[in-house]
């Protein structure tokens, strides 16, 4: 993976330089960026489109904890499987189905089928392949980031999410008022395809060395990350 040139640029932008330098890290930026977006927008749309539907407050606890629940009592699940098999593989498995699962969304509220009970379903689908995919996203970057850069690279990775917090709700926003609520789930197909194309073009280092794989079951490395 060729590096960034102008070292003077990068050398003046600091750690964020230090991690865009990185070939692999400005490709996996994209995806990881769009991939965080996408969540946003899903977060806002689902919200809004159940206060359309229902008009309940229970009803928006309700989709928040279906999309929350699953993600918090199966992310040690997910830690685990990440831990025993190749992290890219877990992480476009599970963003593929994410994408479906957005793409069955919008192509329901196009038809106008969407109502509250395929809504909570989708949802409760989404917060447990997030469990899956969150792990192995974060595990990423020491296999394809050199060992000199990755507390850069972790830096600004963590920053899109913070940024996207902003970002992906003011653009489901604007694209829910201007446009339409079906928009706003294809915007999310789209998060979810860039993610997943970005990571055809990433490119283990020739001097990577495979992390060895845990000797413990997968309910013992469960616990353990507990």
């Amino acid at each position: 993976m060729a590096e960034m040139k102008h070292p003077d640029l990068m050398s003046r932008l600091g750690g964020i330089g230090d991690a865009f330098a990185d070939g692999n890290f400005r490709i996996y930026s994209i995806g990881s960026f769009s991939s965080w977006i996408s969540f946003f927008v899903q977060i806002v749309a689902v919200s809004w489109l159940t206060w359309e539907l229902t008009g309940s407050t229970v009803w928006l606890a309700v989709m928040a904890l279906l999309d929350i629940v699953p993600n918090v009592l199966l992310l040690p699940l997910g830690g685990a499987i990440a831990d025993r098999f190749d992290r890219l593989w877990v992480m476009n498995i599970a963003h593929a189905l994410l994408l479906v699962q957005a793409a069955v969304m919008a192509v329901l509220s196009w038809a106008g089928l969407l109502t509250i009970w395929p809504l909570a379903i989708l949802v409760l689908i989404h917060g447990t392949l997030l469990s899956f995919s969150v792990p192995a996203m974060f595990g990423m970057l020491p296999r394809f980031v050199a060992a000199s850069r990755l507390s850069s690279a972790f830096a600004v990775n963590s920053s899109y999410a913070q940024l996207s917090v902003f970002v992906g709700p003011a653009l489901a926003g604007w694209i829910i008022v201007d446009f339409d609520i079906t928009t706003a789930f294809v915007i999310n197909v789209l998060g979810y395809g860039i993610h997943l194309t970005s990571t055809m073009f990433l490119r283990t280092p020739a001097g990577y060395v495979k992390p060895a794989k845990s000797r413990h079951t997968v309910v013992g490395d469960m616990i353990e990350g507990v």
